[in-house]
């Protein structure tokens, strides 16, 4: 015997039938060659593992899952796809989680597993939900930027965007908010939830989601500062004069350097700043440096310091209290850790826009102490010319 093997879905991976009124059915797309046996358990809302048996879904004896536990209890590929509507009704609104194990005899081909789904039927739709593939962004973990999506909602339709992300461990999170994803991931998982107010008048489209991630292994990064380097480049006659232009969002209390450094040598310079222009969102810097002394050389590497600025602010006044809510747009990236709040104890801090939203008395004083570091960036275009 080759052995045995045991797979479950994450939380990336369960099926969800929440926007699933009725659940009529399950198919399964499997291969089990001469020499192998596949075996299922089921698990409802996170709840304990069930397997079929006579007319109910009954706990298996062993809920501490193992490949051999499955096999001796679990149901097989065709026990389950006869089961109909009637026995199925537990799973109608619910998270489905699936053990699946497999053995595989001495000889014998593979077996495969290629879908596991359930169908069913809603009266009137007017909520359904769409996963994507799997993206692998990295073999290691990448730093996240930004997510940014397009799409088109009218006369009552909603489109709602959730990512889960795998780490270096191939963990998988929770889904949550798309604009809330933070940190490093080699791979990202997409659910949009579509709903539709009036079927047949209501729009809800998702045309497309775009990802912003580190990706090359040349960029490294510290809180506070990030570095770009290029590969050295060899002309033929010594370098005299060097033009940059960067592009970049417009990220507030942010700086870029530029530095060419000569040869081999620890010999640099900096590449004076000399204009900004912004528009749509996106800031054009230009960097220019004229070579007249020693320092010249035919090879030349370029290196693009990223500085995020940081600070403190304290007692900051913000204005008076009404009874309800307000809306205050900080003037820097707060740490939401540090933030402290006098005149109300009812606050929410919106990290993505920076806007603290307080519920103080009439009359009483809001003012704001915290610490801030500005946004994390990146270029979105570099491109340098060179006079030898």
């Amino acid at each position: 015997m080759i052995g045995n093997v045991l797979i479950k879905t994450t939380a990336a991976t369960a099926i969800d039938c929440s926007h699933i009124e009725k659940v009529t059915g399950i198919v399964i797309d499997s291969s089990e060659p001469e020499n192998t046996q596949t075996r299922y358990l089921i698990s409802i809302d996170g709840g304990k593992w069930r397997k079929f048996s006579g007319s109910a879904w009954n706990f298996a004896d062993e809920q501490e899952l193992t490949s051999n536990s499955v096999l001796s209890e679990g149901n097989t590929k065709d026990e389950l796809m006869v089961l109909t509507e009637n026995e199925l009704t537990a799973f109608s609104g619910k998270m489905i989680d699936v053990a699946v194990a497999m053995q595989i005899g001495n000889n014998a081909d593979l077996p495969a597993l290629n879908k596991f789904d359930l169908i069913g039927e809603n009266s009137q739709i007017k909520k359904d939900i769409f996963y994507s593939q799997v993206f692998m962004l990295g073999d290691d973990a990448v730093g996240i930027t930004d997510i940014d999506i397009s799409k088109r909602e009218s006369s009552g339709g909603a489109v709602e965007l959730y990512a889960a992300v795998q780490n270096d461990a191939n963990e998988w999170s929770d889904y949550i908010r798309y604009d809330k994803i933070i940190g490093k991931a080699k791979a990202i998982r997409f659910k949009a939830e579509i709903e539709v107010d009036k079927p047949g008048i209501s729009t809800a489209i998702l045309d497309n989601v775009k990802i912003q991630h580190w990706q090359s292994s040349k960029a490294a990064t510290i809180e506070g500062k990030g570095v770009l380097v290029t590969k050295p480049i060899t002309f033929e006659n010594e370098v005299n004069r060097v033009h940059a232009i960067l592009r970049h969002p417009n990220i507030k209390d942010t700086d870029f350097k530029i530095f060419v450094i000569f040869g081999d040598s620890e010999s640099i310079k900096e590449v004076p700043h000399t204009s900004t222009y912004e528009r749509n969102g996106e800031v054009e810097e230009d960097f220019e440096l004229f070579i007249t002394d020693d320092n010249t050389s035919k090879t030349v590497t370029l290196k693009v310091e990223i500085i995020q600025n940081s600070g403190t602010v304290e007692d900051k006044f913000l204005g008076i209290g009404t009874g309800k809510q307000q809306a205050f747009k900080l003037e820097h990236h707060a740490r939401p850790e540090t933030i402290q709040v006098v005149g109300s104890n009812n606050w929410i801090f919106k990290e993505k826009t920076d806007t603290l939203l307080v519920t103080a008395r009439t009359g009483d004083e809001i003012s704001v102490s915290y610490d801030w570091l500005a946004k994390t960036t990146y270029l979105t275009a570099l491109a340098c010319t060179f006079n030898c």
